[in-house]
């Protein structure tokens, strides 16, 4: 049991693709790199200035929890190991660390010998499991309503992670979701549960012989290409930017029989009772506003316009006001905008599993040029040479994590 726990853990790699050809790496340990001897730290990435963690809030992942130690009671022990116990003292809408989650998700995987254990978990997912959303996604108008909810949501009780909506070829949609934080890995797991449950869901509101178009994970998943292919009943790719899901606009546009029991103002009243009960009830009272400025300029990165008016309009100020609001506390929207960069940028490259244009692309750079220089004006290093130490140092990991796996492993079943 010990060795195939092992086995399935180490499963939950990644691909490096090198000019020597594709190279296997094990995931990074979810703390940041440190420096280099001679490299100071960047003045924004140490300190008090460290990023706000990543959150999801407790109501979503409930049922996941439970389901788990139904499965197997050992997965209790695992819970209380990431501070996640059903039934503790945190509300429902309490927010809970995405890490402790993730990696949870990630150890109970390999515990019970079950690889597919989120792909399982998602496809038994309820759409009432969303708690009071359920009924705003049930009366839409449309699939293309519902899941639009559904995104304006998310970003509510998922912090620092992207559900991006974007055309796709052939009269189709792609909506796209991923987990910002590159400290947060392996997150195969989640990254299954996310979108078989949105394929779960589709089917619930669609009737079960709906299919999408394309499946596509970050993750490596050449292995299982075949067997996925035939749970979702299509193309499934790997090594992408982001999860997603493709679904044809057809689908989308279709009208949703539930939306007949229901009406428009009454549907957008209640939204704005659950944004108000949801949103401020817990996040902005308590963090400060240059944190909730960080949010919103993390989420948007590489994928949305990042000018002040459109940050400022997101956390309800008119721009002045936030500029002046911001003087006030000694800091700036570019200066928060430089720090959120270069602490995604140092994530990303320390990670080992990108390439210089895709850092420069998610980052929101028009080019490779302009991120190098930006980079090298931060820590005094091109972003090539941070890349390539990170993957040296990556080869020399291994024996580490299957350290850190052996004793997770004993600490839960002992």
């Amino acid at each position: 049991m010990m060795d195939l726990a092992k086995y399935f853990v180490l499963q939950a790699t990644t691909v490096t693709r090198t000019e020597d050809g594709i190279r296997w790496r094990s995931a990074p340990d979810p703390e940041p790199a440190k420096p280099k001897r001679g490299h100071a730290m960047p003045k924004s990435l140490s300190g008090k200035q460290s990023a706000p963690r990543a959150t999801i809030r407790r109501f979503i992942v409930e049922s996941i929890l439970r389901e788990m130690t139904r499965i197997d009671p050992r997965c209790r022990a695992l819970l209380a190991q990431h501070k996640l116990l059903v039934g503790g003292p945190a509300g429902l809408y309490a927010n809970v660390a995405l890490h402790d989650y993730v990696a949870c998700l990630e150890s109970a995987a390999a515990l019970l010998n079950r690889p597919d254990l989120g792909l399982d978990l998602g496809w038994q997912f309820q759409l009432w499991e969303v708690g009071p959303v359920y009924h705003l996604i049930a009366s839409a108008r449309t699939l293309r309503e519902a899941l639009a909810t559904y995104q304006r949501f998310q970003e509510i009780w998922q912090s620092q992670t992207t559900l991006t909506i974007e055309p796709a070829e052939d009269c189709a949609t792609r909506y796209s979701y991923r987990i910002e934080d590159a400290r947060i890995w392996p997150r195969r797991q989640d990254a299954e549960f996310v979108i078989a449950s949105l394929c779960a869901m589709v089917r619930q509101l669609l009737g079960p012989r709906w299919t999408p178009l394309e499946i596509g994970f970050e993750h490596a998943v050449s292995d299982r290409s075949k067997a996925l292919a035939a749970r979702f009943r299509c193309r499934v790719g790997d090594l992408a930017d982001s999860n997603s899901i493709t679904i044809a606009d057809a689908d989308l546009d279709r009208p949703l029989q539930g939306h007949a029991k229901t009406n428009d103002a009454a549907r957008t009243l209640v939204e704005r009772h659950l944004f108000a009960l949801i949103a401020p009830a817990e996040d902005r009272p308590n963090r400060s506003l240059t944190d909730q400025v960080a949010e919103v300029i993390t989420q948007r990165l590489g994928q949305n316009s990042l000018a002040l008016d459109v940050v400022a309009a997101k956390l309800g100020f008119a721009p002045r006001t936030l500029r002046r609001k911001l003087t006030a506390v000694g800091t700036s929207f570019g200066a928060i905008l430089t720090r959120e960069r270069q602490r995604k940028a140092e994530n990303l490259l320390a990670s080992g599993a990108v390439r210089v244009e895709e850092v420069a692309l998610r980052l929101g750079y028009a080019s490779q040029a302009a991120f190098s220089r930006a980079y090298r004006d931060w820590t005094g290093e091109a972003p090539l040479q941070k890349l390539k130490a990170a993957r040296q140092d990556d080869s020399r990991r291994d024996p580490e994590r299957c350290d850190f796996i052996d004793t997770t492993i004993r600490a839960v079943q002992e």
